[in-house]
């Protein structure tokens, strides 16, 4: 799981000096307002100074990347659970108070009181109360990242995986892991290899993996197939040979490593696959590889 991170906006002090600082300030204020002459205005600023320092950023759990790309072989019951932490993401539902703007009634309901009763000793508890609460009704805020691409990317997984394979077909998740800051592997993408257990020695397998296309709503998914190959030999020039209704053949590689795309037509909405599309795309996969 990826630990929520909280980054203050101003300064390089850590949570706990920062919190210090501000009882600091707020006890001091408080003293000058009550307890000396003319104290009233040095009080109300000593109180106000340090809210700069609890000025945080939305509570996120959206990781700091660190830039790499590892490729990793993964168990099923991995792509399983990060599915299901999308689900579960998507599903959470915040109080009001961790939501934007939760905080300018009560902003509004004191001030409003501190007016009223402008001159009177309940001014000044009103006046500090919303002082000293404006860090909760302002910056205690928290906002649930979900990686639109993985998630996309996943979902045409799993519809792939949902494929009965025949005897002789297996079927490995691969993740692309990055590392955060606290050196946590991070889930970015994810792409089968479907291969048989006893194929041709130039024949490596087949790639799905998920590209992501701009469709009139926004981001879509795009699912397609790479035949792999060892040089051009037989099994390349096999697969650029294949030819589907629907479906786009596209070969090249180089003589160590030969790749033929196999991906659905663009047009009339094609450039979206759906879970159905991923399905017939795992079919035709495992179609190809027994015919290889």
């Amino acid at each position: 799981m990826i630990p929520v991170r909280v980054s203050f906006r101003y300064g390089k002090l850590g949570a706990e000096a920062r919190l210090v600082a501000f009882a600091l300030f707020a006890a001091l204020g408080v003293f000058l307002q009550l307890a000396v002459p003319y104290g009233l205005v040095p009080g109300t600023l000593l109180i106000a100074a340090p809210l700069a320092l609890l000025a945080a950023k939305p509570w996120t759990n959206k990781p700091d990347d660190q830039g790499e790309e590892d490729w990793q072989p993964a168990g099923l019951a991995e792509v399983d659970r990060i599915a299901d932490s999308f689900r579960a993401a998507r599903s959470i539902k915040l109080p009001f108070w961790y939501r934007p703007a939760s905080g300018i009634p009560v902003t509004l309901v004191l001030a409003g009181l501190a007016f009223i009763t402008l001159g009177t000793r309940a001014s000044l508890f009103f006046v500090d109360a919303l002082l000293l609460l404006w860090p909760t009704l302002h910056f205690l805020r928290i906002r649930v990242w979900i990686p639109r691409n993985l998630e996309m990317s996943m979902g045409c997984a799993q519809a792939a995986l949902s494929v009965g394979l025949p005897e002789g077909i297996v079927v490995t998740p691969y993740l692309r892991l990055d590392r955060d800051a606290e050196g946590l592997r991070i889930p970015e993408d994810v792409r089968l290899m479907v291969e048989p257990r006893r194929g041709k020695s130039d024949l490596v397998g087949i790639q799905l993996q998920t590209a992501v296309n701009s469709g009139p709503n926004g981001a879509v998914p795009y699912f397609y197939a790479v035949v792999l190959t060892r040089g051009q030999g037989a099994s390349w020039r096999a697969a650029a040979a294949f030819r589907r209704s629907g479906y786009e053949v596209e070969s090249g590689g180089d003589d160590e490593y030969g790749t033929v795309v196999i991906r659905q037509r663009t047009s009339g909405g094609g450039y979206h696959t759906d879970a159905d599309d991923c399905r017939r795309l795992m079919q035709l996969s495992v179609e190809l590889l027994r015919a290889l």
